[in-house]
């Protein structure tokens, strides 16, 4: 027979996970306005004239990122950096992160693209290591941050998890600030056997609304279950 005592922890213990489920459909509300700000955000930067990037020192990510800009200068290409591993159609391979001198000598990160795994070592792609001028389509990026489950870096080995843009400075030795640029595909530089990644086409993954509703439907039930329980039924 269930005394009065556990009758009441075990009440205590359902509305703590009532409760909880309800913060957690509220938390994915805010996380679905969160995303659809960023979806209008995006769509309203490359909707606007594409910009001339003749030096970083005025640009402002937290109001220009997405914005696309054209840029005329050079690669350096002995600084390159692998963000990796990542898998496109099956196939495991790295993205190729160069430093870009602009016309006030001032670098920026450029992530040029994705290079098959075999392509990595510099002698195989000799056609993506040109030391002309170059004029190049780019999209302003946020620095990334260490999500959970992602590996550290490891600088020694030139090798990156994740864009940690501070990390990266030091390892290049030059302040890059906390933005880099993707790449656009359809540009006037010479970047044969490296697929751009930037694309005016970027689809944002967005369940936030359905994971709500989930949450919300999971804490009615679990209310239900307690109000039956109090009524001994």
């Amino acid at each position: 027979m269930t005394t009065k005592k556990q009758k009441i922890t075990f009440t205590i213990f359902l509305s703590a996970i009532a409760f909880g489920l309800f913060g957690l459909s509220i938390w994915q509300i805010k996380r679905l306005n969160w995303k659809n700000d960023l979806v209008s955000k995006f769509n309203q930067q490359i909707a606007k004239e594409h910009l001339a990037l003749n030096s970083k020192k005025n640009l402002d990510i937290a109001n220009d990122e997405y914005q696309i800009f054209t840029a005329k200068g050079r690669f350096i290409h002995q600084s390159e950096i692998y963000l990796g591993p990542r898998y496109q159609k099956k196939k495991q391979g790295f993205f190729i992160l160069t430093p870009f001198k602009l016309a006030d000598n001032s670098l920026i990160l450029v992530n040029r693209g994705w290079i098959i795994k075999d392509n990595k070592s510099k002698d195989k792609r000799p056609e993506s290591l040109s030391k002309k001028m170059q004029n190049i389509k780019i999209m302003l990026r946020k620095g990334q941050y260490q999500k959970r489950f992602i590996p550290d870096n490891d600088p020694k080995e030139n090798f990156w998890f994740w864009l940690d843009m501070q990390g990266i400075s030091e390892y290049l030795k030059y302040d890059f600030g906390s933005f880099y640029f993707d790449q656009m595909p359809d540009d006037n530089s010479s970047n044969s056997g490296v697929k751009a990644v930037g694309t005016d086409k970027i689809t944002f993954r967005n369940d936030h609304l359905s994971y709500a509703i989930t949450w919300f439907v999971l804490a009615i039930f679990a209310f239900l279950v307690i109000l039956f329980y109090i009524r001994g039924k």
